[in-house]
This record gives C-alpha cells, sequence and structure tokens, in this order.
C-alpha cells in the first residue's frame, strides 16, 4: 500500500517540525509528495492490469484522488502553522510555493534582538495611556505620517521655485512676441505653441536663466487658449501678459532681434529688454518685424550668426525656440561660437573655427559685409521658420 501524507500531530518531534521553516519542511514536502507519486503509479500499474471500467479499478482511482486531497490539505495546513510561528517578527517572503514570515537580521544587543531586555513595555515618547510595541510584540508597524511628508514634498517644491525666480531675475529679460497671430495659418499657429513650450523648457532647465515674458496671449486667442487648456500652465514660472509689450515696458530699454536690423549684438545689457518676433511664416514674412520696430521706434539689432554660420540661401532662418536657447545658453557660456554650436540646428555649417568668436578678435578683424554687416544672407533672429 501506498504511503499518505498525514499532518503531524503532538509530540516534540512533530512541534520542531512545525517550528523548522527552511530546508527541512522543503525536504518533508519532497517526501510526501514521491510518496504519493509512487502511490499513483502504482495504481496507474494496476489500473492497466484490470479491464477499463471495473469495479476495482474504479476503486482505487477514487481511493487515489481520495490520497491526492488529503495530500494538498496537508501541505496548505503546514504552511499555515509556518507563517502562523514566525508571523509579526519580520517582512514576508516567496518561499515554497507560499508567504512565509522571516524576521530580519538584527544585531546582538539591539532592541529586538534575542537576549534584548526591555525594562518597561513603555517607550519614550510614547502618548499618555499608550503601549508602543514590544520587541517580541506582533503589533503592525506604525504608520508614516504621510501629511507630514507631503508637507515638506511641497516645502521643497516651494523652496526651488523661488530660487528658480530669484536666478530669472538677476539674467537677461526676454520677450517673446505673440501678436503675430493673425498672419500665421492654422498649422503655423500649431508650430508656434510647440515653439513656446521648448522655449520655456529651454528656460527651466538653465543654470542661469532668463526673465521670460510671453505678451500678446489674449484670451480667446488660438494660440493662448492652447496654452491655457494644457495641464499645469497656469504653475508655470514665467509671465504672460495678453496685452502689448509696448503698454507694459519702457520704450527706452526694449530690443528688437531681427536679423533685418543694422547694428550686431555682441552683449546682452541686463538693463535692455529683448524681444524675439512670435512669426512661424517660413520667410514669408521678411522685413515685418524690423518694419515693427521702426513704427514703435524701438531699437532693433541681429544676432552675430553671420560671423561663425556659413548661411545659404535655403538656411537663412531660425525657430523661435532656437533663438530663445541662443540667448539662454549666452548667459552662461560668453563664447558665441561654442554657444552657437550648441544651439544652431545640423544643418547649419560653421565658418572656420580661427575666425574671431568675440566681441574683441571682431574689432581686430576687417570689416565686410561677411563680418556681421547687414547681409542678405543673414539668419533671421525674429524666430521665422
Amino acid at each position: 500500500q501506498a504511503a499518505t501524507a498525514e499532518e503531524p500531530q503532538g509530540g516534540p518531534e512533530a512541534k520542531a517540525e512545525e517550528r523548522a521553516g527552511g530546508d527541512d519542511g522543503d525536504e518533508d514536502d519532497e517526501a510526501e509528495g514521491a510518496s504519493s507519486v509512487e502511490a499513483d503509479e502504482e495504481d496507474n500499474a494496476m489500473d492497466e492490469a484490470e479491464p477499463q471500467g471495473s469495479s476495482k479499478a474504479l476503486k482505487r482511482k477514487a481511493k487515489a484522488e481520495a490520497r491526492r486531497s488529503e495530500w494538498k490539505a496537508a501541505q496548505k495546513a503546514k504552511r499555515k502553522r509556518l507563517r502562523m510561528s514566525d508571523a509579526g517578527r519580520g517582512s514576508a517572503t516567496a518561499r515554497g510555493g507560499g508567504w512565509r514570515w522571516r524576521s530580519f537580521d538584527v544585531p546582538p544587543g539591539a532592541d529586538g534582538a534575542p537576549g534584548a531586555e526591555a525594562d518597561t513595555p513603555e517607550v519614550a515618547g510614547a502618548a499618555d495611556g499608550e503601549v508602543a510595541a514590544g520587541p517580541n510584540s506582533t503589533a503592525p508597524p506604525a504608520e508614516v505620517d504621510k501629511e507630514a511628508i507631503k508637507r515638506a514634498r511641497i516645502a521643497r517644491k516651494e523652496a526651488e521655485l523661488a530660487d528658480f525666480k530669484a536666478r530669472c531675475a538677476e539674467g537677461t529679460t526676454l520677450i517673446i512676441d505673440c501678436e503675430w497671430e493673425d498672419y500665421m495659418t492654422e498649422k503655423e499657429k500649431k508650430s508656434f505653441v510647440q515653439q513656446l513650450m521648448y522655449s520655456y523648457s529651454t528656460n527651466r532647465s538653465a543654470p542661469r536663466p532668463v526673465r521670460l515674458v510671453y505678451t500678446g496671449l489674449e484670451t480667446g486667442s488660438f494660440c493662448g487658449d492652447k496654452l491655457r487648456r494644457m495641464s499645469g500652465f497656469d504653475t508655470w514660472p514665467l509671465e504672460v501678459i495678453e496685452g502689448k509689450y509696448i503698454d507694459n515696458f519702457p520704450k527706452e530699454k526694449l530690443v528688437y532681434l531681427t536679423a533685418d536690423a543694422q547694428d550686431v549684438l555682441h552683449e546682452f545689457d541686463p538693463e535692455k529688454v529683448y524681444i524675439i518676433g512670435g512669426i512661424v511664416d517660413h520667410n514669408r514674412l521678411k522685413g515685418q518685424t524690423l518694419a515693427k520696430a521702426e513704427e514703435q521706434g524701438i531699437a532693433s539689432a541681429q544676432l552675430p550668426l553671420s560671423e561663425h554660420v556659413v548661411l545659404g540661401a535655403n538656411s537663412r532662418v531660425l525657430a523661435v525656440n532656437h533663438v530663445a536657447q541662443i540667448v539662454v545658453e549666452h548667459q552662461v557660456d560668453r563664447n558665441w561660437r561654442r554657444v552657437l554650436e550648441k544651439c544652431i540646428p545640423g544643418r547649419k555649417k560653421f565658418v572656420d573655427a580661427a575666425e574671431p568668436t568675440s566681441k574683441d578678435d571682431a574689432a581686430e578683424a576687417p570689416a565686410g559685409p561677411e563680418r556681421g554687416g547687414a547681409s542678405s544672407a543673414t539668419a533671421r533672429a525674429d524666430g521665422a521658420q
């Protein structure tokens, strides 16, 4: 007859077996499983010798199923006893097909370690009438103060935001003029909204950011409503003005960045306010930003792109976010060559590295249209794409 796996009853040996939570329990499981398998193989051999459907074969099959069910129930009960014997002393680890509680390794003499004595069940700091969990207690650990964690996280964010705004106040003021929406198609407007997002992202991650301002984002406009519908836009650390920049900043401080200007800008004055034309027109509106600056009676200037970049007939335009990145990067690195190599798209070609890269070098170089003059091949700094 096949051996049947029975649950151990009383006696020191059975109790020792119950306390075993490691390899011994697994060996018992394997032995009992092997016994059950041997019994099943014996029954199968006898079934082959007996004709199919005979009463003896059916009885043996029923006995085999009963033994199998009994064995499964015994294994389930054993796993439950092991969990209960070690419950509350550590963390759960998956083993043997079920969850067993294992205690952490605790240094000798520490609280909760074997041999550590507690003078009193009360712990310093516990409230009156409350008894803290002792070394051998099975009480669950104290709940984490989620509100305190949330308050600490909010405080960190507020401190970081305050630091960012302080750094912005020390940098150059940069305006993106969003008053050109009526001149763009719907596809160009969508592209412009993306460029506004890229410009903000560049400034937000910069070690020395600028004071970034979006002007002309009126309520009800395509670009304004598109941005305001974005989740979190109202928390972006930038200035959004629905009105015009000419009505919100001193005229004498305004400088419109446009490739059509005569003057070349080599340094950003922190006292000035620089404007990028928010246009995505594929060079369709050439000269419009300069005309606007002259009409408003404000200064204009172009970036020294032609001093460092070979500008071909099909490579005369820069996106708004590229121009904004140039201004932001120049706050950190005053070397125009390195700034432009980092910010200009890969399709642009650069002049020989031996060419002057600073204002002082440019002063020593011979004057000419290729040295920052109003060349027709100058890339537009008004953001046209």
